[in-house]
């Protein structure tokens, strides 16, 4: 086995016939928070894309080696930690809003379930884990179909990805999220895993998760919104599936949990204090690069599986779909010219792909990237889908395509069975 962590992340994305499948089912259950059948549907990030960029994103994202939720409830919570710089109410318990003050404040801390207790936080917990994080495609087993198992939503999969199938190496479980609260974790255990990729192992000690779970990103994430999270995650009713501890790495594992994002490395969004749309723009870095998983799956790995930061949001992550797909490729979702998005997108078009999951061209999506009606991004409040285009349309531009002279290639959907237009098949 290749001893490269970022090998071993393109192996997660294997999914095969769940990828097709996610694109064109719907496991966003809405009952609630309590019952068995809640939670998101597909954890990918953005794969946003202008002409020939329908770019994919990491579907495969689970908490390998023991669970796929949590961070230090100590921890500072770098990058936004709590709600000071949130102006706003909820929507449903989905999320707040951008300050109103321009950022000439200087900065600001986010947060989406910020100021909330209770029930009010377990429902803001939710829609992180359903419309912003897509926890659920990860954490939900596939029927022999690739159709998730909608009664074992957040049950999680016994395996989720096998990197050596042939070796006894490898394989990495998708944990079973409603079993926490059984099996004795805390909050603080839960933020633990979210936060710095630490697990609770079976031995009462921790182990370092492999980084197909995004903790890398989520370090940033602030930590009210972890224990939103967790609260959510820890009301979970249990539901029974036999999952596997994760098999050994091939030494990997010894060098697990791998170095998080800094926060000061994440690029401001190019435009001026002074524009209306700064503060929209800097609330939308948050929801793409902190609590979200844009950042996460649109920036290529270095081999030791860290974030390439010097290419943010520029795309060139690799993953190996099923026919008809094969690999295709995370698109540059920053505005350079020659490859990534061009001029015309706008912040409403953004807004649209994510809640649509057509491009500005009325072309769907492909898979993995979570848009749609049916998929989690569709559950997003339209100021959450706006903020994140204000923020990527904003990105400084970065050249990231083959030889950085044209964009990554574009997967294209099959045809539906019935031999109708493309637009039927994600309709």
């Amino acid at each position: 086995m290749k001893s490269n962590i970022a090998l071993g992340r393109v192996a997660l994305c294997a999914v095969n016939a769940a990828l097709l499948a996610f694109a064109c089912s719907d496991d966003n259950n809405a009952g609630e928070p309590t019952e068995a059948g809640t939670g998101g549907h597909n954890a990918g990030g953005s794969s946003i894309g202008g002409k020939g960029m329908g770019g994919a994103n990491n579907a495969g994202r689970a908490g390998a080696g023991g669970t796929n939720a949590a961070g230090n409830a100590g921890r500072a919570g770098a990058g936004g930690t709590n709600a000071a710089g949130n102006a706003g109410s909820q929507q449903g318990g989905s999320g707040g809003k951008p300050p109103l003050d321009g950022g000439d404040g200087g900065p600001v801390s986010y947060s989406l379930c910020g100021g909330k207790t209770g029930q009010e936080l377990v429902t803001c917990g939710r829609y992180i884990v359903e419309h912003i994080d897509a926890c659920g495609d990860c954490h939900t087993p596939r029927l022999p179909s690739g159709a998730p198992d909608t009664t074992k939503i957040l049950a999680g999969s016994p395996s989720f990805t096998d990197i050596d199938p042939t070796a006894g190496v490898g394989n990495i479980p998708a944990p079973n999220l409603t079993q926490l609260k059984r099996d004795g974790w805390t909050a603080d255990d839960v933020m633990a895993a979210i936060l710095d990729g630490k697990a609770r192992s079976a031995d009462g000690g921790t182990e370092g998760l492999f980084p197909a779970m995004p903790y890398v990103t989520f370090h940033n994430m602030a930590k009210e919104d972890a224990a939103a999270i967790a609260a959510y995650v820890l009301s979970l009713t249990y539901i029974p599936n036999d999952i596997p501890e994760r098999e050994p790495l091939g030494g990997l594992e010894n060098v697990l949990p791998v170095k998080p994002v800094a926060v000061e490395d994440i690029p401001d969004p190019v435009i001026s204090k002074k524009d209306p749309g700064y503060a929209q723009a800097q609330f939308g870095k948050y929801l793409a690069a902190q609590v979200g998983v844009c950042l996460d799956c649109h920036t290529e790995r270095k081999p030791n599986g860290e974030v390439d930061m010097a290419k943010a949001f520029a795309g060139g992550q690799t993953f190996e779909l099923a026919p008809p797909f094969n690999t295709v490729y995370s698109a540059n979702i920053t505005p350079d010219p020659a490859t990534g998005l061009e001029k015309t997108w706008t912040p409403d078009l953004i807004q649209r792909l994510l809640k649509t999951g057509k491009d500005d061209e009325g072309e769907p999506i492909c898979p993995p990237m979570p848009v749609g009606p049916q998929g989690p991004f569709g559950g997003m409040t339209d100021e959450h889908a706006l903020a994140i285009g204000a923020y990527i349309t904003h990105l400084p531009p970065m050249a990231n395509g083959p030889d950085a002279g044209g964009r990554f290639p574009m997967c294209v959907p099959p045809p539906p069975p019935d031999g109708g237009s493309r637009d039927a098949a994600t309709d």
